[in-house]
């Protein structure tokens, strides 16, 4: 789905969180977590954005929201592009693609397109790709058996090894996934008291008010009644 996004030089975080569909306190955590947002700043503080930063904004929900990266695996992809020379408009228009290389453990690279062929395509290549690989492993793992088995026991210790930093990288990551969810409940409760301070507030102007008005009202009648009382 395109979004427009109106021809204006600058805009305020609370039209950037109508157009890019998210909470200000989520812009302005990925503020701090993506240093290729970098809104502009009046005196009193205020964010201005401009449509590059909107664009930016929103090729960063893409990545965190549909595409399911973590924010590291959203930041390394951002400079990716950003190296690439891709502007962040035809990111979302999908104009143009741009190869994420990733390294398995042999040392061999694997190619995959991100919005060019079909996903099918892609996958189909992928699968093609860890075939090769597997293939070649296990002519490897052969002539390591032939060559020295002491090789193939080093080898085995060292994917165990690999397995176990991964568990333990798969933990961080869950930690990382649990404390950002804190921070954010967090920030929503803090919204919500802000919201119910400004209502405490109002009423407590309104009793002012009130008693304002009351105590006007008994002193009219205390003149009254003396002026009475006179007579």
């Amino acid at each position: 789905m395109t979004i427009e996004i109106p021809d204006k030089t600058y805009f305020k975080i609370g039209e950037v969180a109508k157009i890019a569909g998210v909470k200000p306190y989520i812009i302005r955590y990925w503020e701090s977590e993506f240093k290729q947002l970098k809104p502009t700043k009046t005196r009193s503080k205020q964010r201005l954005f401009k449509k590059s930063d909107i664009e930016l904004l929103l090729v960063i929900k893409k990545l965190l929201y549909e595409e399911k990266f973590t924010i590291e695996g959203a930041r390394r992809r951002i400079r990716d592009l950003k190296d690439a020379g891709v502007g962040w408009a035809e990111v979302l228009a999908g104009v143009r693609a741009v190869p994420v290389h990733a390294q398995t453990e042999s040392g061999a690279q694997l190619t995959i397109a991100v919005d060019g062929p079909p996903a099918e395509v892609q996958l189909q290549q992928l699968r093609d790709q860890v075939q090769a690989l597997t293939e070649r492993a296990v002519a490897a793992e052969t002539a390591l058996k032939e060559v020295n088995g002491g090789a193939l026991d080093a080898a085995n210790e060292r994917v165990r090894a690999l397995n176990a930093r991964l568990v333990t990288q798969e933990k961080e990551l869950r930690e990382m996934r649990d404390k950002a969810e804190a921070v954010n409940a967090a920030a929503a409760e803090i919204e919500e008291l802000r919201a119910g301070k400004a209502a405490a507030e109002a009423g407590v102007a309104e009793l002012e008010t009130r008693y304002a008005s009351l105590r006007n009202r008994v002193r009219v009648e205390l003149h009254r009644i003396v002026k009475s009382a006179q007579v």
